[in-house]
């Protein structure tokens, strides 16, 4: 199992560094123009890209959206990238909670001790907090790793990305149309529009999600410490009767068998 957990995570590191590689090295730009020329087959290009995205892999999620855009306009771009990253985030859930959960799991358990709290809060209000999550400026694939490593249901996790997914591609699928050339969605240091709009998307999405994460969990906590409080309050009232019905018990045996001693020894007291 371990062998194939380390497997696993070297093949991730490697296709993350080969992307990284190829985007600083030109490679990748001269790829995609030559995807764009290529006609509708970039559009299968987009769609497999953006299932790939649901992996632990930064950056090809919005990279493959904002190529859509470019070389196919919004609609088309969005008709297709949509529904494949929406299948991309279930299986980058399904594959992180296989076969990274424990691992991951464990490391947050030890940088984070409020982690087993995080994850109850999660499994009781997940739908609302992974909506919220997703309008964050956290990576898609990374965050589909965090979510999995939690107690919350795939339905739950699968339901939750419909509606944040749907407006993130199709943010990311307009500034595409808005792109002089492809390299402005590839190089940081030619941004322009683009630098500019997530530097507002992610600014907003971190205030919004920070406060109303921070009222709906400081309630949600609240009512997880009060159902531990009764939880462990019954438990303590149920020992309490067992060792008072345990007590009660004995007290009753050990009548009874000092009542048959009594009668045992009128039975054997000698005749006059």
């Amino acid at each position: 199992m371990m062998l194939r957990l380390l497997i696993l995570i070297l093949f991730i590191v490697t296709i993350a560094v080969t992307f990284f590689i190829l985007a600083k090295t030109g490679v990748l730009e001269k790829f995609l123009i030559q995807l764009r020329k290529a006609g509708y087959w970039g559009l299968v290009a987009v769609a497999v890209g953006e299932v790939i995205a649901g992996l632990p892999i930064p950056n090809l999620f919005t990279l493959f959206a904002m190529f859509g855009g470019f070389a196919y306009g919004w609609w088309r771009a969005f008709l297709v990238a949509y529904p494949f990253a929406c299948v991309g985030y279930c299986v980058g859930f399904l594959f992180s909670r296989r076969f990274l959960r424990d691992r991951v799991k464990k490391t947050m358990e030890e940088e984070f001790p409020l982690f087993s709290d995080i994850d109850e809060l999660v499994e009781q209000e997940g739908f609302k907090f992974v909506t919220l999550l997703r309008f964050s400026p956290i990576p898609f694939g990374i965050l589909n790793m965090l979510l999995a490593t939690t107690k919350i249901p795939f339905a739950t996790f699968a339901l939750a990305g419909i509606v944040p997914t749907a407006v993130e591609v199709a943010v990311f699928c307009y500034i595409g149309t808005t792109l002089e050339h492809i390299s402005e969605a590839l190089s940081g240091a030619h941004l322009g529009k683009v630098e500019i709009a997530m530097i507002i998307i992610n600014v907003l999405a971190t205030i919004l999600c920070i406060v109303l994460i921070y009222f709906i969990g400081k309630k949600a906590y609240a009512r997880l410490q009060a159902r531990k409080a009764m939880a462990l309050e019954k438990n303590s009232d149920a020992v309490q009767v067992v060792i008072v019905t345990q007590s009660t018990e004995g007290e009753k045996a050990k009548g009874e068998e000092d009542k048959q001693q009594t009668n045992s020894s009128f039975d054997t007291k000698p005749a006059l």
